[in-house]
């Protein structure tokens, strides 16, 4: 048996759906999206750290409004399942009220993703914006490590819904995998903004 079809195989047992998009801007936004977070899983209580997102080729029609809706599949790098988390309770998990819009490319946004603060103004910041107030939050008030969930961020909708992993909230794991989850979404953030990817 090749590399090739034992990876296919893991890849099709481990593949879950994150949600489902019915929007060509957020099937454009996917690339970035794994970039940019983590993924949390409520029915297996585990953090994907290192993974693909890929949408399914076939769609689902919805009759309420009858648009055609695709599948999107999470899929777990499998030479890197040690950044795979286990046993983070759904309580370690609360809405942020930090949306993700994903729009038509312009100068403005030149990614196709904008960030909604969730302030008075509804001010919507680009990538690059958005993603130094999380640095800022994180590195000089508390950590804020946001995360998109499997079954609530993606619903459809032009907007993906942020939640932030609680520390306080997994104390009953070790000193040293609360740090390398803290780490490792942290460090997420930070590669794409030294890139220059926003």
């Amino acid at each position: 048996m090749s590399f090739y079809t034992t990876n296919e195989t893991f890849q099709s047992a481990m593949s879950l759906v994150l949600g489902h998009v019915s929007d060509q801007n957020q099937i454009n936004a996917l690339p970035l999206l794994k970039l940019l977070f983590c993924v949390y899983l409520p029915d297996a209580a585990k953090l994907i750290t290192n993974y693909q997102l890929k949408c399914s080729d076939e769609s689902i029609l919805e009759s309420s409004n009858l648009s055609s809706q695709k599948k999107v599949i999470v899929q777990p790098d499998k030479s890197a399942l040690h950044h795979t988390f286990y046993n983070i309770p759904q309580e370690a998990i609360r809405y942020t009220g930090i949306e993700v819009h994903c729009c038509q490319k312009s100068q403005e946004f030149p990614h196709g993703l904008a960030f909604r603060q969730p302030t008075s103004t509804n001010a919507m910041l680009s990538v690059k914006e958005g993603i130094s107030e999380l640095l800022r939050l994180a590195l000089h008030t508390k950590p804020v490590l946001p995360v998109i969930v499997a079954g609530k961020s993606i619903t459809g909708g032009k907007a993906i819904r942020i939640y932030r992993l609680e520390l306080s909230a997994i104390q009953h794991l070790s000193k040293m995998v609360n740090s390398g989850i803290q780490q490792v979404i942290t460090d997420k953030l930070q590669r794409v903004f030294q890139k220059k990817v926003a």
